[in-house]
C-alpha cells in the first residue's frame, strides 16, 4: 500500500470544493465553497494557537459567558480561515465577492452554510475522493 496517497495533511492543505445543499431539501444549489480540510496545516496551527488561548481563559478571571463567547468566536475565526474561496455566491441579486468579511457575514447571516462548511472541513473524504 502507498501511504503517499493517504497523505492527508498534503491533501487537506491542497483544499476541495463543496457545493453547499439546499437547507431543507438537501438538493444541490449552485454555489460551491472551498475550504481546506481539518489535516491541513491551517486547521492544525490555528487550532492549537485557539487552544492554548482557551487554556489561558480557563485560568482567567473571565466568566463562563465570555469564556464561552470567546471559544464560540474561535471556532468561527477557523472556518473563516479554512475558506479559500467561493463560486456562484450571490446576495439580494448581486454577485458576492470573495473576502474575509464577506465570509465571516455569510457564516454569521447563514448558519445552514456555517454548519455545511464545518461538517465538510471535518469530513476526511472529501479530500481525499476526488
Amino acid at each position: 500500500m502507498d501511504l503517499g496517497k493517504l497523505d492527508l495533511t498534503k491533501a487537506a492543505n491542497e483544499g476541495a470544493w463543496i457545493t453547499l445543499k439546499h437547507p431543507a431539501t438537501g438538493e444541490d444549489l449552485s454555489a460551491r465553497i472551498k475550504i481546506v480540510g481539518k489535516d491541513s496545516t491551517k486547521f492544525l496551527q490555528l487550532s492549537e494557537e485557539y487552544r492554548r488561548k482557551t487554556l489561558e481563559d480557563m485560568k482567567s478571571n473571565k466568566t463562563m459567558s465570555q469564556k464561552m463567547e470567546a471559544a464560540q468566536e474561535q471556532s468561527d475565526a477557523i472556518l473563516v480561515a479554512c475558506t479559500l474561496d467561493w463560486d456562484g455566491m450571490m446576495l439580494d441579486g448581486q454577485d458576492l465577492v470573495f473576502n474575509e468579511s464577506n465570509v465571516k457575514m455569510v457564516y454569521q447571516r447563514f448558519s445552514w452554510i456555517k454548519e455545511q462548511v464545518d461538517v465538510a472541513i471535518a469530513d476526511r473524504a472529501n479530500f481525499l475522493i476526488p
